[in-house]
Formats: C-alpha cells, structure tokens, sequence
C-alpha cells in the first residue's frame, strides 16, 4: 500500500481550511482523514484541523476485535469531536458557526470502514471505473434523492454546495457510516475543492496514467484543478491499495 496526501489553498482563497491526517493505532490499523472547514478569521482552520488531530490521537490508542467496534468507535469519537467545536464557538465569539465536513476511512482486515459528514467525498478507483461511495449530505443531493432534480441539474445547481450537516455547527450530528471491501486498485479521499473543478473521469484519467508515481498523480490534480479555475482550497488522500 502506498499513501500521498497533499492540500493546496487555491487560486481564490486567502486561507487554507482543508486539512488532512493520517494515524496508525495499536494493531498497525490505518485511518484516513479529510476535513474541509468553514467559518471566517482563522475558525475554519481551526475547526478542520481540531477535528482531524482529535480523531488521529484516539485512534492511535485502539485495538479492535470485529468491524462493529470500528463503526462504534468512529460514531462515539464523531459525536464528541462535534460536541468541543460546537461548544468552542459558542464561548469564542470570534468563532461563532464554525464547522467542518469530514470524511475518515479505517483499513480493517479486508474491509474499509467510512465515516462522512458534509460533502468531503470518499471514491473508489477499480478495474478502470471510479464509484463515488460517500453521499453528499447537501440540499441539492436530497432534491436529487427524492427525484426533483436529475444529474445534470444538481451537477449545476446554484445551491450545490450547501451543507445539511456539518461537524461544530448543530448540537446533533448526522453521519452516515458504512463499510466496503479493501479489494480495489486506489482510493480517494477528497474535499469540494478537487471534485467541484475536476470531473470524476477525469481524476479517474489522471489516477489510472501509467509511469508515474503516486505523489505526481496527486501533483497533477491538483494542477488541474488550479487550472480549471482552483476557486476553493483543495485536500487530497490518494492510496494504491494494489501494488
């Protein structure tokens, strides 16, 4: 297995809220983090990067028998990580509404346990095809869900990136957490700022070029979404999980 992660602020922003992380706990388990923040001053970035250094430090003290204690475990640790980002901005008046999304996948044995918040996305990469296995928890997905928007609308829908759930900015938290199998060539963990600028068949283009390193590949998409207008900070976790 092999890992590069990178964020970039962009061509638009000023700050950079994306913030990544990785961490290994007891059983040599790996986790994965991506978190896009959103506030204004520096809360953003600070609620991002709160989120990913909570959920890496208490990783690194686990050891787990069966994939419903990691499903329990992501669900315990999300729930209070929203806990101290909501109840800092309310003693902070400076960082009052701050949130971040946050999208975590755990390697267990053969299978890849995800955690989602927000519109961060998780994909796979197999066999020539990329899947988008995370779902967006936006205003616009839900139109689509309940069949009042098609693709191409919500793909274009002036309100596309508005959240319904984010970490830190409700005292509830919805996540949706669900597992997959490990057997696939890459995965991909990434903020708006990437899929908003780059279309998936062409991250999938990009991913899959033969005779370039795994490090390059995330250098060239981020290029290219600096390239197509690079109008929001950009995170990327890539992983060749078949050598």
């Amino acid at each position: 297995m092999e890992i590069a992660l990178r964020t970039d602020v962009g061509r638009r922003r000023k700050v950079n809220q994306d913030y990544t992380g990785r961490a290994y706990n007891l059983d040599n388990n790996l986790l994965l983090v991506v978190a896009d923040g959103m506030g204004g001053h520096s809360s953003g970035d600070f609620a991002s990067s709160s989120a990913v250094n909570m959920l890496t430090s208490e990783f690194e003290k686990t050891s787990f028998k069966s994939v419903d204690e990691v499903k329990e475990w992501l669900y315990t640790n999300l729930l209070a990580i929203n806990e101290y980002i909501y109840n800092y901005s309310r003693e902070e008046v400076s960082y009052y509404g701050m949130g971040t999304t946050l999208v975590a996948v755990i390697f267990y044995e053969n299978e890849l346990i995800f955690v989602n918040v927000g519109d961060s996305r998780l994909y796979i990469i197999n066999n020539g095809k990329i899947c988008q296995v995370s779902e967006d928890q936006t205003f616009v997905h839900s139109l689509y869900r309940a069949g009042y928007l098609n693709e191409e609308e919500a793909h274009n829908h002036p309100r596309r990136n508005v959240l319904l759930f984010a970490i830190g900015t409700e005292k509830n938290l919805q996540m949706q957490i669900d597992t997959f199998s490990a057997d696939c060539d890459y995965v991909l963990l990434c903020s708006d700022g990437l899929y908003n600028m780059v279309e998936d068949n062409e991250i999938l283009e990009i991913v899959n070029e033969a005779g370039i390193d795994l490090e390059t590949k995330v250098d060239r998409l981020i290029e290219t979404a600096n390239r197509n207008g690079g109008i929001d900070n950009i995170a990327i976790i890539l992983v060749e999980v078949r050598l």
